[in-house]
């Protein structure tokens, strides 16, 4: 059997190892998706979106967070995502990868039912807001300072998100926001 390893440290907090390595390759995998995208265009990998209300558009819940329009969306996605999934990993510890596929499946099913018809829905926004919405709510119902001091700090520190779940410019799914 082997040894094992003791837990990264980042910024003095120990994180468990399969977080800091799955939120790597979560990233990478995101990233390697849009390269693809962007070398094989007539794949059209847009159309694997979340498509609203139609059989067709299923398969978007699962793979609509991987895909981005455009790179300010990716970089936007990845600078979220990163320290959103460091602190679901430190707040839920074994518990955060299924308390993430959990946020992926509701945030995916709701912006299939909500979501604005004839158009494809992607990008990892409602997992970003899932998981600003899980951390929050954790906190304050965990009765554990460390999750309390968590929630409290990603509400002051992503409170100009929740303009997110409101329509403003029409490229940009506020229904994945919402969900």
């Amino acid at each position: 059997m082997a040894p094992e390893q003791p837990p990264a440290t980042i910024f003095g907090h120990r994180f468990p190892h399969f977080t800091v390595r799955g939120v790597l390759l979560a990233v990478l995998i995101l990233w390697a998706i849009f390269l693809a995208d962007w070398l094989i265009p007539f794949f059209e990998f847009h159309k694997q979106g979340i498509y609203p209300r139609s059989f067709r558009g299923l398969v978007g819940i699962v793979t609509a967070p991987m895909i981005h329009g455009n790179f300010s969306h990716l970089i936007a996605n990845t600078l979220a995502l990163i320290p959103l999934l460091l602190l679901v990993g430190w707040q839920a510890g074994r518990r955060a990868w299924i308390a993430i596929a959990e946020i992926w499946l509701l945030s995916g099913v709701g912006t299939w039912l909500i979501g604005r018809g004839g158009t494809y829905h992607i990008g990892a926004s409602g997992v970003i807001y899932g998981m600003i919405t899980y951390l929050i709510f954790a906190g304050f119902w965990s009765h554990n300072l460390r999750s309390f001091l968590i929630g409290l700090g990603v509400l002051v520190f992503y409170a100009g998100a929740l303009w997110g779940v409101l329509p403003s410019e029409p490229w940009v799914s506020w229904e994945a926001h919402l969900s």
